[in-house]
């Protein structure tokens, strides 16, 4: 595929709250893949999760802050807001992508 085909594909997306033990792991492998892009929705993490996040310093990494904390559904589904791209993939925050998957 060459690029002008391949762009805007798939984005992978994480919803996160305070995970900043392991948010820069998962975003990592996510963005050792070809993804399009990666989406971080942060639900009012207290701790450093954004600041972990924007360390991976890839142009590719979007960041959405919700307004309000109440669920990781109501997460969820303001992060579907947010996809523009025709696929999206869920990564947990704790979690990473395992190389060519």
């Amino acid at each position: 595929m060459t690029g002008s085909q391949h762009s805007r594909r798939l984005t992978v997306v994480v919803v996160a709250r305070n995970a900043a033990a392991t948010i820069g792991r998962a975003l990592r492998s996510a963005l050792a893949e070809p993804a399009d892009a990666v989406l971080l929705v942060d639900d009012r993490s207290e701790d450093s999760t954004i600041e972990e996040a924007r360390a991976c310093g890839d142009r590719r990494l979007r960041i959405v802050r919700l307004t309000d904390h109440t669920t990781v559904g109501h997460a969820r589904q303001s992060a579907l807001a947010h996809v523009t791209t025709p696929m999206g993939m869920w990564l947990d925050a704790d979690d990473e992508l395992l190389p060519g998957r």
